[in-house]
């Protein structure tokens, strides 16, 4: 039996706001939004997804510079720990989550592609347009958490669009 996947194109919101996206499903339907304050004076960044119906879902703050750390939490506390390596060639993210398991994300020299692996096997692929910094396709697993794949995958997005990956 196959597994499914689930198609979503992740957009920038607006070009002044760095950490703000919507994310839509394969029908061209809002199904997410990660929005982030215009203007912060804290390297401490605040991003929260919501769904649909404006229900926060969860919330990402960088918690540390080096390493690159993102704590993710929802209505209950921290469920995901995010961390970036510092590499050359390359980008590996290692995901520490309560909520469907520790993983890794890795990137390719031209930090175009990642590849979500969960013991080799692929969860989600995220992959940017190559001739835009925003826009991004990613095909998810039916079988794993969509909103938090999603919340990690915006995360990359924003630490592309920073400079930062």
């Amino acid at each position: 039996m196959e597994d499914s996947f689930d198609k979503y194109r992740i957009a920038k919101n607006n070009w002044w706001s760095s950490g703000s996206f919507k994310v839509f499903d394969d029908n061209h339907k809002l199904v997410f939004k990660m929005t982030s304050p215009n203007f912060s004076f804290s390297w401490r960044k605040r991003m929260s997804l919501y769904g649909c119906d404006n229900n926060c879902l969860y919330t990402i703050e960088n918690v540390s510079l080096i390493p690159q750390i993102f704590n993710i939490t929802d209505e209950f506390g921290e469920i995901t720990i995010v961390e970036r390596d510092l590499s050359f060639g390359g980008s590996s993210i290692k995901v520490k989550s309560e909520a469907i398991g520790n993983f890794t994300v890795k990137g390719n020299a031209w930090s175009n592609k990642f590849e979500f692996l969960s013991n080799e096997e692929e969860m989600a692929l995220l992959s940017a347009k190559v001739w835009s910094a925003k826009d991004y396709g990613i095909v998810i697993k039916s079988k794993y958490s969509t909103s938090l794949l999603l919340c990690i995958a915006c995360i990359i997005a924003y630490l592309k669009e920073s400079g930062q990956i």
